[in-house]
Order: structure tokens, then sequence, then C-alpha cells
């Protein structure tokens, strides 16, 4: 008789940790998911405006060496075909060009796709891939990643709205 005392102690001793530890295991799962959730929150507010300034700045590094370096040509990487020790091999569109790709080899450069190259080069004839037209970079001046030409843009526009913005207005500037 006292072995089966014993034994519901036990069982009652065990539910009564497994009913706890589901229940530790929920709290913290819930205090899990709101941590994300301010994390997330914190830097929607407070990391983005700071990442957004850092962005369009970049973009507008880039206008003023585009303007320092006549002789280079604006291009965007939209395909990446080759990864080299040497280099990287992709397809380009050229700024101010809207149209089909062209063929370029960034000497000692590894660039992605999405970014944007300041470079300077010259065209010669493409032996692997039979390319009469490929671009043959010897410089690559300054390369800045797509969403900084965007923030850029955003930036702009929003300036622009604070312009039109008059003092009689009593409308709230937008962000």
């Amino acid at each position: 008789m006292v072995q089966k005392g014993f034994t519901h102690d036990i069982d009652r001793w065990h539910r009564a940790r497994v009913t706890s530890k589901n229940n530790r295991s929920v709290a913290g799962g819930l205090g899990y998911l709101l941590g994300m959730a301010a994390g997330a929150l914190f830097r929607k507010i407070v990391r983005r405006p700071q990442r957004e300034a850092a962005l369009a700045a970049s973009w507008e590094a880039m206008r003023v060496s585009i303007r320092q370096n006549p002789s280079a040509r604006l291009c965007f990487v939209t395909q990446v075909h080759q990864r080299a020790t040497t280099g990287t091999k992709a397809f380009v569109r050229w700024s101010g060009k809207p149209g089909n790709r062209h063929d370029a080899w960034f000497r000692g450069s590894r660039l992605s796709v999405g970014t944007y190259a300041l470079v300077e080069g010259f065209y010669r004839y493409g032996p692997h891939r039979h390319e009469p037209q490929l671009f043959d970079v010897t410089r690559v001046v300054r390369v800045v990643p797509e969403s900084a030409y965007k923030a850029w843009q955003r930036r702009r526009q929003h300036l622009a709205e604070q312009r039109l913005a008059s003092p009689g207005d009593t409308r709230p500037p937008t962000r």
C-alpha cells in the first residue's frame, strides 16, 4: 500500500513538472515574439532613416564621380554569368541607352546583380563567346547598390514636397 501512494505522488509531481515546463515555454515563446516585434519596430523607426540617408548620400557621391570623370560610363549590372579569380563577366545596361544588354568584363572586380557601376574601358572582341562588342572594363571608379538610387529618388521627392508646402499651409509635411 505504501508503494501505491509513493507512485501516485511521483505521477502527480511529474504532471506538475510537465505543466510548469509547458507554461514556461509558452511564456518564453511569447517573450521571444514580443522581442522580435520590438526589434523590427526599432529598425523601421530608428535605423531605416539612417540607412536611407546613407544610401542617398552614396548615390550623391556617384553623381559627383560622374561629373569628375567625364570619360567614365555608368552601367547597371543585370546578370552575372561568370565569377573568376581575375574578374567578373556580366551583362550590363548602359545609362541613357535603353535596350539590349551588353557583355562586359570587369577585370579584377567582383560585382553583384543589381549594382550601378561607374567604369572606364574599351570595346574589344570577346573570344570565348565570339562577342564582337565585349566591353573590357579597365577601371571601376565607383559601385553603389540599386537601393541607393531609389533612396536618393525618395529623398529628392521628400525635399520637393517640403519646398512646395507654403508657410500658410495647415497640412503637416509628409514623411
